[in-house]
């Protein structure tokens, strides 16, 4: 099953790459991390695979967190993958959450089913199962409940935006997006609208069936009901926005939308835009060195949204050693 996946993210890859013109890894160099990442996985003393975060749900996650415990918790980042909706799975992405477990972070990483299996609003429920799990058990992982910090990439920034705006999909599991520390964003799809039509425009025959178009219900109302643009308040939380300069999956005015509307809104709101960087370039560069630019920004956020809560910054807080879990 491993070597499967592996080999199906290489093509992923490659196909991204086609599609960005300028790949800047390989499909193997990024399958040799995500094996390195399996591996950790499996060996990381302080993980817990497979929870299942709510009885009706038949999706798991996997949460990681680092050897010492810090006073008060840690901050927690979730994280969506993306896979344009119907690829990839959370292992896969164990090679993003040792980077952050290195930087002091505690990791999850749910599932979600993937089309055709499922359409987003099953795939956004499954996710607020997920996120409530861990806004309530993350303290016994040495996570802090009040700096739960909601990531996604490409459709996995699409389910985490609908979660993070639209009050509805918490609110099944008892809680609000105000129990947010933050929703961090990257190249993801805001506006489903828009997205289906760049790709209309690009490859007419695809109207009418393409996959943006199927997952969100196969009409414009859908394609509207499913834009998490569309439910932008001012009491959404704080937002991290990353996206590259020469992404042709989701193109940078997507982005750029959802900081107009949060910016309207009044709320806060952060952009990064990568020079020279494509779609998926961001992410597994910072999947590979805890230093990457992604991971920096991640951080930056973390501790800026702390200092404006009066929650203590990651940086000053003092590790203390405890036994492995």
């Amino acid at each position: 099953m491993q070597p499967l996946a592996w080999a199906a993210l290489a093509l992923a890859t490659a196909a991204l790459a086609w599609v960005g013109r300028r790949p800047l890894r390989t499909g193997f160099d990024i399958a040799r991390g995500e094996a390195a990442g399996l591996v950790w996985r499996l060996r990381h003393p302080r993980r817990a695979l497979g929870i299942c975060p709510a009885a009706h749900v038949r999706t798991r996650l996997d949460i990681f967190a680092p050897l010492d415990d810090a006073p008060g918790g840690r901050p927690v980042i979730i994280y969506l993958h993306g896979g344009g909706w119907n690829t990839m799975r959370r292992p896969l992405f164990a090679c993003s959450a040792r980077q952050w477990v290195r930087l002091g972070l505690v990791a999850v990483v749910p599932d979600y089913t993937l089309y055709p299996r499922a359409r987003y609003q099953q795939m956004a429920d499954e996710c607020a199962a997920a996120v409530a799990w861990t806004l309530e058990h993350c303290a016994e992982y040495g996570g802090d409940p009040r700096r739960v910090y909601l990531f996604g990439h490409s459709a996995g920034a699409h389910l985490g935006g609908l979660l993070a705006y639209d009050a509805r999909w918490l609110a099944r599991y008892g809680h609000t997006p105000q129990a947010l520390a933050g929703f961090i964003g990257s190249n993801g799809v805001y506006d489903a609208e828009a997205e289906h039509d760049l790709w209309v425009r690009r490859f007419p025959w695809i109207r009418g069936r393409g996959v943006v178009w199927q997952v969100m219900g196969a009409s414009r109302e859908g394609l509207r009901a499913g834009s998490p643009v569309r439910y932008v308040t001012p009491e959404a939380p704080p937002t991290l926005l990353l996206h590259g300069e020469i992404d042709r999956v989701v193109p940078v005015s997507i982005g750029l939308a959802l900081r107009a509307a949060l910016q309207a809104a009044g709320v806060p709101v952060v952009w990064h835009c990568y020079p020279r960087l494509g779609h998926i370039d961001a992410l597994f560069r910072a999947a590979a060195a805890p230093q990457a630019p992604l991971n920096r920004d991640i951080l930056a956020f973390i501790q800026q949204t702390a200092a404006a809560s009066a929650a203590p910054p990651l940086a000053a807080q003092r590790r203390s050693r405890s036994a492995p879990r």
